[in-house]
């Protein structure tokens, strides 16, 4: 990972090419600006995000710890909450048929009347084998028509879970795609956080031979120290110089 510091800068009249004598501020009202802006400064500062160190780990490995925070936050995609699935039909209970009565000829009964009496019951629990066999099978195509309707069902909630399957699947790779994105937004937005703002040191020594002004470039929360290079024309030096203090720095990051 390198940073890499964009110096913004606003020149007064003579770099903006118009004529006439520029006219510089006093001491008094700089003092007066530079005081509004440390206010501002330390204000901002205070309203960043405070991230507890409970293992007194150093900036660096603070600032990988919040970026893989943020950029998990970035990954993260909502579970998938799958419906139940369908409930497959009770199998019925197979009947009990009734038994044979075990009747006795009675002690005065012909036998004629007997096995009249006989066939009779026989008769009687055949019909009642008949209804009680009707009716399971009627009870038994009830639930085969169920059961068909469940294989349906079955069917339809795999082919649902199956898309919200592939549809979640898709979701975390097109977000995996953009990992390098969403490391980058992580690592800028976790850079102040434990670095703070940059700044532009108070000590500018210019090189009229390489045309370029050198100082270095810090960071309010500390840990932060970098020397940057600003190139500036010859004839133009001295009004930089004056005006320095409007310099804005900025980080960039790039993996």
């Amino acid at each position: 990972m390198k940073s890499i510091f964009l110096i913004a800068f606003f020149m007064l009249i003579i770099l903006n090419g118009c004529g006439g004598t520029p006219q510089y501020p006093t001491t008094s009202k700089i003092e007066k600006v530079r005081k509004i802006e440390k206010v501002r400064k330390i204000e901002k500062v205070r309203k960043i995000e405070k991230v507890e160190n409970p293992y007194k780990i150093d900036k660096s490995e603070k600032l990988i710890a919040l970026t893989n925070y943020f950029v998990n936050k970035k990954l993260a995609v909502q579970k998938v909450s799958y419906p139940a699935p369908p409930t497959p039909p009770n199998a019925p209970e197979q009947p009990t048929l009734p038994s044979a009565e075990n009747l006795t000829k009675g002690k005065y009964e012909k036998k004629a009347t007997f096995e009249k009496r006989v066939a009779k019951e026989r008769q009687k629990r055949m019909q009642l084998i008949h209804n009680i066999e009707k009716k399971y099978a009627k009870t038994l195509e009830k639930y085969s028509q169920k059961k068909r309707q469940y294989s349906k069902e079955v069917q339809a909630y795999n082919a649902k879970i199956k898309k919200l399957t592939d549809d979640y699947n898709n979701k975390v790779a097109k977000k995996k795609k953009n990992i390098h994105t969403y490391t980058l937004e992580a690592l800028s937005q976790a850079y102040p956080i434990v670095y703070g703002t940059p700044y532009v040191e108070s000590s500018l020594k210019y090189d009229p031979e390489k045309e370029r002004f050198y100082t270095h470039v810090k960071s309010t929360h500390g840990g932060f120290d970098e020397q940057v290079a600003i190139d500036v024309p010859n004839e133009k030096a001295e009004n930089f110089e004056r005006n320095y203090k409007r310099l804005t720095c900025k980080g960039y990051f790039w993996l």
